[in-house]
C-alpha cells in the first residue's frame, strides 16, 4: 500500500524525470509482489531506489556510447 509521501514524493521525481518515477513505480511494485516491502518505504529507501535508478541509466549510458565508439 503507497503512503502519501511515497507518493507524493514519486509524484514530484516525475515533474523533473517521469521514466526515473515510472522506474521506481516498477521496483516498488517488484518488492511488494515478492514480500521484500515491511511497512512502509522510508525517505532513505526512496533515495536509495533513484540512486539505483539514476546508476543504471548511467551505466547503461556509458555502454552504449563505448558501443558506438566501437570500443567493447
Amino acid at each position: 500500500m503507497k503512503s502519501r509521501y511515497m507518493t507524493s514524493t514519486v509524484s514530484r521525481i516525475a515533474l523533473v524525470s517521469p521514466e526515473r518515477a515510472k522506474q521506481i513505480e516498477e521496483i516498488l511494485l517488484r518488492m511488494a509482489q515478492s514480500g521484500q516491502l515491511k511497512g512502509r518505504v522510508s525517505e532513505e529507501q526512496l533515495i536509495g531506489f533513484l540512486d539505483q535508478v539514476c546508476y543504471s541509466q548511467f551505466h547503461m549510458q556509458s555502454t552504449a556510447n563505448r558501443n558506438a565508439d566501437g570500443r567493447f
